[in-house]
């Protein structure tokens, strides 16, 4: 803004200027009614000319409209102040912005997105589909319980010793044990580029967990853990999918990369039921491949993951099965039959005649 000194009309309507301090475009003077509420990128408006704004003008217009149209499908709290993730799945729109006051993306003008701990990637998509990897913040925070355990040890023996010499009526004496065990990430952060008139490049970020250098166990890492992954609602596979949707029209893949070996049989067992339901989804790691196939034909390469089983995700599937090490002609897969597993793949095709199938290919069936 800029001080009405004189009497020149607005640049761009021509109109009175009646505020004191009137905005100014490239030192041309501007109404508060043209120039309005703006959602622009730090700098951007600095460099626009008079028609750069008229054409924002414009494009605010389409905006409102778009507002119009949006259909709340899904939110996402991120936790990051109060940035919210709106999504409309009918017109694939994405708004950062609870009113839906801010810009209105379009899903083809997302290029990618990616969530991360510090520099490791939990979600990453983009048109062709969505990765997810999974965590290993749990595994390695149960990785520094030894550490952990001794600096306990150590600081009890100093706070002893502390104790003792104030018996002594020494109060000068204070404990010189320095916590430096480093949290295994230190900030949530999602990113989000852009092909876009105005907007090449969404940041935010959160801090992690930490420990708490007085008494620091693993168990009261995780638990805060878990809290801050409530509080900035990191999505599940469901929400994902919807979100890979809305950027990709529906084409997209959903991969999850991870999550098939390890402790944790509950969440894999979670991914095979989402993908009973969602064909789209499929999970992946280094001995294993998982995914589901509906009616049509297959082609099944030899390739590293040289055996593979079959499982009917329907009451029945009634399959064929050529190039394999055992072949199949229009076999009734039934839901709780295991004749399908641990074949090998010679260079297959796989026909399914009626319901859904999940496949597992493996590197090897030790």
């Amino acid at each position: 803004m800029g001080l009405l000194t004189t009497k020149d009309p607005c640049a761009i309507c021509g109109g009175k200027l009646k505020a004191i301090f009137p905005w100014k475009i490239v030192g041309q003077l501007v109404c508060n009614d043209c120039h309005g509420v703006t959602d622009l990128p730090d700098g951007v408006e600095k460099k626009m000319t008079v028609e750069d704004f008229r054409a924002y003008m414009t494009f605010r217009e389409e905006n409102v409209q778009r507002k119009n149209q949006f259909e709340i499908s899904k939110k996402i709290d991120f936790g990051w102040l109060d940035t919210k993730f709106l999504f409309d799945f009918k017109n694939h729109f994405l708004c950062m912005d609870k009113n839906l006051d801010k810009t209105i993306f379009e899903g083809k003008q997302i290029k990618s997105f990616v969530i991360r701990e510090d520099d490791t990637p939990l979600f990453e998509g983009d048109a062709n589909g969505l990765r997810r990897y999974i965590s290993t913040v749990p595994e390695r925070a149960r990785a520094l319980a030894p550490q952990l355990e001794q600096y306990r040890m150590h600081l009890e023996m100093e706070r002893e010793r502390e104790r003792l010499r104030r018996e002594h009526g020494d109060d000068t004496y204070h404990s010189g044990i320095l916590f430096d065990i480093p949290e295994p990430f230190k900030q949530f952060v999602i990113e989000i580029q852009f092909e876009h008139p105005y907007w090449d490049f969404f940041h935010a970020d959160m801090g992690g967990p930490t420990f708490d250098n007085s008494n620091p166990y693993v168990d009261d890492y995780l638990c805060s853990y878990e809290e801050k992954t409530k509080v900035i609602k990191l999505p599940k596979e469901k929400d994902m999918t919807d979100l890979a949707y809305a950027i990709s029209k529906g084409k997209g893949k959903v991969f999850i990369l991870g999550g098939i070996q390890g402790r944790r049989i509950e969440h894999f067992y979670s991914n095979i039921l989402l993908m009973k339901r969602n064909p789209s989804i499929e999970m992946i790691d280094q001995f294993s491949h998982i995914f589901t196939i509906d009616e049509g034909e297959y082609y099944f390469p030899y390739d590293d993951y040289k055996f593979v089983s079959f499982f009917s995700l329907s009451k029945e599937s009634v399959i064929s099965l050529k190039g394999f090490k055992y072949d199949l002609e229009k076999y009734n897969l039934i839901d709780d039959d295991n004749l399908c597993i641990s074949n090998e793949i010679y260079d297959g095709l796989v026909k399914v005649r009626s319901g859904r199938v999940l496949v597992i290919k493996s590197r090897d069936d030790a």
